[in-house]
């Protein structure tokens, strides 16, 4: 009993798909699994983040260049410096990611300008074989 060679080339097609599927599953199964461990990272940043401020009550004394002494729990301090730290480097990313979008449109002008000068160079008719025997 012989075995047909389209049964074979559909055997092979089948295990092609299969190996295809089996890897967009996997693709698939990565992105969850970075979701789950950015949600854990997050998670136990969360929770040390309390334990600080748990572990950090005592109160300390904050004066600025003599103004009005302000008193205040010390993770509040912490607290607020981080968040400080994070709105200027926002405002420093995103001044960055403006100058990109700006640098990405320039190139992209200068790109579409090229081009229509590569076209218009294709278009060119060539020269006749009389003209390159006078320059001789």
């Amino acid at each position: 009993m012989s075995i047909s060679p389209i049964f074979l080339l559909s055997e092979k097609i089948g295990i092609i798909g299969q190996k295809f599927v089996s890897f967009n599953r996997n693709i698939n199964n990565l992105e969850t699994g970075m979701r789950i461990l950015k949600a854990l990272f997050i998670g136990i940043l969360f929770i040390l983040a309390i334990i600080f401020a748990t572990e950090n009550t005592h109160e300390v004394g904050i004066n600025y260049y003599g103004l009005m002494p302000v008193h205040v729990p010390l993770f509040l301090v912490v607290f607020a410096s981080v968040m400080i730290g994070v709105f200027f480097a926002g405002i420093l990313a995103s001044i960055e990611q403006f100058r990109l979008k700006r640098e990405i449109n320039r190139l992209k002008k200068v790109k579409l300008t090229q081009e229509k000068e590569l076209n218009s160079l294709r278009n060119l008719p060539l020269e006749s074989s009389e003209h390159l025997k006078d320059k001789e």
